[in-house]
């Protein structure tokens, strides 16, 4: 990342819940970033927080989808937009008996926020797939390909490549899904 092409880290806290007989699935993601800024400084704090509301109707041989809201809420931290940011959001998902995949799209603009932050007009497409193997272990890859479409041309895209792996486990009755996850940005902005 940057001019000196330092490693920026994120944690994802993202839980995924359906009410309504999964009718309405929430998907929230709140980023833990640490983020280099210039040769050896590094801004670490909540990244913005990305809110999804899906309407899925019922299900039809393990495919899922749905469509809703995405809106993400700044935080006001070193690495935030500063910015309040909302758009449509798409999901289809695909289960089989050791293999899950599917994909979240959406697209975002900003309508309010701090003046002097550039405004924020972005898509991204987080595609998955995973194969699940013994006692609650799976391989994955979940890449989140984003589009900055303020941005000068050649400087629009980051594409990851890589995956990883992780474990379901049970607390009581909740399932967590813990999982590891590296990748390299094959298309970046310069």
């Amino acid at each position: 990342m940057g001019e000196y092409d330092r490693t920026s880290n994120v944690l994802n806290i993202q839980p995924v819940l359906p009410f309504y007989d999964g009718h309405l699935i929430t998907r929230t993601i709140v980023p833990i970033v640490s983020q280099p800024l210039g040769e050896t400084e590094t801004a670490t704090g909540v990244g913005d927080i990305n809110f999804s509301a899906f309407y899925s109707p019922t299900s039809k041989n393990g495919l899922i989808w749905g469509v809703g809201p995405a809106l993400v809420i700044p935080t006001g931290s070193d690495v935030s937009s500063k910015k309040w940011s909302a758009g449509p959001s798409f999901v289809v998902l695909k289960m089989r008996k050791k293999i899950v995949y599917g994909f979240v799209l959406n697209n975002i603009w900003s309508y309010a926020g701090d003046d002097t932050r550039d405004d924020v007009n972005s898509m991204m497409f987080n595609y998955f797939f995973s194969y699940n193997i013994p006692k609650g272990w799976y391989l994955s890859t979940g890449p989140i390909i984003t589009a900055n479409w303020s941005a000068v041309e050649g400087n629009k895209w980051v594409v990851p490549f890589g995956g990883g792996g992780g474990k379901i486990i049970k607390i009581g009755k909740i399932p967590f899904n813990l999982q590891a996850q590296a990748f390299y940005n094959a298309v970046k902005p310069d």
